[in-house]
């Protein structure tokens, strides 16, 4: 039995493995097809066949996928270089030599990228240096012929290579650009000749470019506008000088500026009108400035402030920057300011004044005296005299407050509340000591104090000896209804301990089962005799619970109740039975456990003795089989490479190199040496080719090719010869189509 338990798990384990090979290959042709090559992304089919391989190390569909997630790779490789993406191209690469640093086409793959890079570094180079020659010329300004080294031969050296290069292109427009404004800002300077060197060389780069012909025209028009401003600046300058000569002669009669009419002001403005940089006429105006100036600051320190900001206002007009302008300004503003502010602060003041003072008296007719009560009169009338010393109002509302404060102290008095009066009276003499009465009204409290003290004695006297005789009655009366309540208690609990020890509520629930029940009873009278035989019959049901766990083979439950029974009664002689009993049933229980487990050790020793032998007998199967194998295996390769030496690729049938190493994986699914031998078959397909493009025969070229592809699909040097071969059939081509042609002139 034991035998074919083995037998069935090793079936299922065996059957477990292959389903999950088949379902990871599953995987990995999926992942393959959808383009998840791995290893760097989730659910890779790289990482699928490589799963395969740890369950089964030779399974040659594993290692086809493996070599197929090479090829792919390298195939995308081989795009990226074709599409300038060296970056992408190299990281391809690298994880191929991270899956099989030994897989097919890698090296050559690797030596295609080293060259593309090289010859699109040299490219990038002789753009850069004629890119950075342009943008140095347009910087030192040497823009176009017939200037040496000039920025448009360099932009256009890069076009010739890069035609499409932007650039270049926006060089170029920047050389017109460039010529556009030298022109344009020579016909401004008045160069002409420079202008229109300018414009011709732009001209000589593209006759239709932006602006050239707008540009002609304004230099055309720049040279003829040049010869009427010549004769414009003549009268101007005669004309300066005859209102320069007029302003002076207004200085000299006072006629400053508005509202005066002709005035100086008015006439230095003309000039400047003519000649903004005129030095005379910006001098005659600060002058003017200078006396509007001193005439305003005269005016503010005779406060006439309307005027003096009149005449500052009239100075600013003139020259905004004027000397002591600012500073005048800003005195004027402080003495307006300062006018301001003191009307504001007595007007303030006195609203503030008649605000308290109304607050005041509202608060003295309302009963509101003094502190600590809000809004009380003492303290309105006091901040009035802060803001006004001799406010007559406010010294008469203080002394009003002080008589209102002796009136309510009196009114305490009669009332017998002596506190409030005295509260009363020390309010009055703290506002105003010298109030009318207070002295009359001190001796009334005093003789109302002597009085009250003398009636509250009294009080006091006849109420503590009352007090004593009552607590002496009810400390008897409370002595007899506390022994009557215990009794009842006693008897209640011992009532509660006999339902609760009926119910088998024993120890359990807390607060509401037999044990503490009759504990609270013995508490409170250790000599009840129902408490005393309620704790004896919970021993003796701990005892028959005892007894019944154990006719259960509950020792566990059993030693519980006696542990349970023994709190209760430590030395009870029911304790001493139940635990002779337990002992008994140990001894029993350890005899028949020794039984069993002897004869489970007989039983697993001959278990093992059948195993042993098991794997001893399938280990010898297993040697004798693959010694046998593998010198069938060392035949067949050593066949498979002779017929390879001796270019028997693939015929005749049943003795060529192809079919050697395929019958080596069939029975080695993971021959290495066998795989590398198709790759070499399917690499010397490969360079049959080469060698009959090369001789131009390339009709057999693509056979060869073909039958590589057939041996194996994807290698990535196969791509590359039919990439050769199809650039030698395109010059093939194009060689036969201009024999025709010459023939056809011929």
């Amino acid at each position: 039995d034991t035998a074919e338990l083995v037998a069935r798990q090793e079936r299922e384990a065996e059957a477990s493995r292959k389903a999950a090979i088949a379902s990871r290959l599953a995987d990995g042709r999926a992942a393959l097809e959808a383009g998840r090559l791995g290893p760097d992304i989730k659910d890779g089919a790289i990482d699928a066949f490589r799963a395969v391989l740890k369950l089964d190390p030779g399974n040659v569909d594993a290692r086809k996928g493996i070599d197929a997630v090479a090829q792919a790779h390298l195939d995308i490789a081989m795009k990226a270089i074709a599409a300038g993406e060296f970056d992408a191209a190299r990281a391809r690469i690298d994880t191929v030599a991270g899956i099989d640093a030994g897989a097919t086409g890698l090296v050559s793959v690797r030596n295609r990228l080293g060259a593309a890079e090289r010859s699109a570094a040299e490219r990038a180079e002789r753009i850069r240096t004629d890119l950075a020659a342009g943008n140095k010329a347009i910087a030192e300004g040497r823009l176009a012929p017939p200037e040496r080294e000039s920025a448009y031969n360099a932009y256009r050296s890069v076009l010739q290579v890069d035609p499409d290069n932007a650039q270049a292109r926006a060089g170029v427009g920047q050389v017109l650009q460039a010529l556009l404004k030298r022109g344009q800002s020579a016909t401004q300077a008045g160069d002409f000749a420079l202008a229109a060197q300018a414009l011709d060389a732009m001209a000589s780069i593209d006759a239709a470019a932006d602006g050239l012909a707008a540009a002609r025209t304004a230099l055309e028009g720049a040279r003829q506008a040049a010869l009427e401003k010549q004769q414009a600046e003549r009268a101007r300058l005669e004309q300066i000088d005859r209102l320069l000569a007029a302003a002076e002669l207004d200085l000299r009669a006072g006629r400053i500026a508005a509202p005066a009419s002709p005035n100086a002001a008015d006439r230095y403005r003309e000039v400047l009108a003519l000649d903004s940089g005129n030095a005379a006429a910006q001098a005659g105006l600060k002058r003017v400035a200078g006396q509007l100036l001193a005439q305003a600051e005269q005016a503010i320190r005779s406060e006439k402030l309307a005027d003096a900001g009149t005449l500052l206002e009239a100075a600013a007009a003139i020259d905004a920057r004027a000397d002591g302008l600012a500073g005048a300004r800003r005195t004027l503003a402080d003495a307006r300011k300062a006018l301001d502010r003191r009307e504001a602060e007595a007007l303030a003041r006195q609203e503030r004044i008649d605000r308290l003072l109304g607050s005041a008296d509202t608060a003295l007719r309302a009963g509101r005296l003094s502190p600590p009560g809000r809004d009380n009169a003492l303290d309105g009338y006091r901040a009035v005299l802060e803001l006004d010393a001799g406010n007559a109002r406010a010294l008469a509302g203080i002394r009003a407050v002080a008589a209102a404060e002796l009136t309510r102290g009196r009114e305490a008095i009669a009332a017998g509340d002596l506190d409030k009066a005295r509260t009363a009276l020390k309010s009055a003499e703290g506002i105003d000591a010298s109030v009318d009465g207070l002295s009359d009204t001190r001796r009334i409290l005093a003789d109302a104090e002597r009085a009250q003290a003398e009636r509250q004695a009294r009080a006091e006297a006849e109420a503590a000896e009352r007090q004593a005789r009552e607590a002496e009655a009810r400390r008897a009366a409370e002595a007899r209804q506390a022994a009557a309540e215990q009794q009842a208690r006693v008897a209640r609990l011992v009532e509660r301990g006999q339902q609760a020890l009926a119910a088998k509520r024993l120890t359990t629930p807390a607060g509401n089962n037999a044990l503490a029940l009759f504990r609270q009873a013995l508490e409170l009278d250790p000599s009840s005799q129902g408490a005393q035989d309620g704790l004896e019959a919970i021993v003796a049901a701990y005892r028959d619970l005892a007894s019944a766990a154990l006719d259960r083979n509950d020792p566990g439950r059993a030693e519980d109740y006696i542990a349970r029974a023994t709190d209760i009664a430590p030395r009870g002689a029911a304790i001493a039975d139940m635990r002779a009993r337990l002992a008994a049933w140990r001894d029993e229980r350890q005899a028949r456990e020794a039984r069993e487990r002897e004869a489970r050790a007989q039983a697993e020793a001959e278990a093992a003795r059948v195993a042993a032998e098991r794997e001893r007998l399938e280990a010898a199967r297993r040697d004798e089989a693959q010694r046998s194998q593998a010198g069938r295996i060392d035949s067949l390769l050593s066949r498979a490479n002779a017929a390879l030496a001796a270019d028997r690729l693939t015929q005749p049938r049943d003795d060529n190199a192809l079919d050697g190493f395929r019958t080596v994986l069939s029975l080695d699914p993971g021959n290495e040496a066998a795989e590398r031998g198709i790759n070499q078959v399917a690499e010397r397909y490969v360079t049959l080719a080469a060698r009959a493009t090369r001789s131009g025969e390339l009709d057999a070229a693509g056979r060869y090719l073909d039958s590589a592809s057939q041996v194996r699909p994807g290698l990535a040097s196969i791509t590359l010869a039919r990439e050769s071969l199809a650039q030698a059939r395109g010059a093939a081509a194009r060689d036969a189509a201009s024999r025709e042609a010459a023939a056809r002139e011929a």
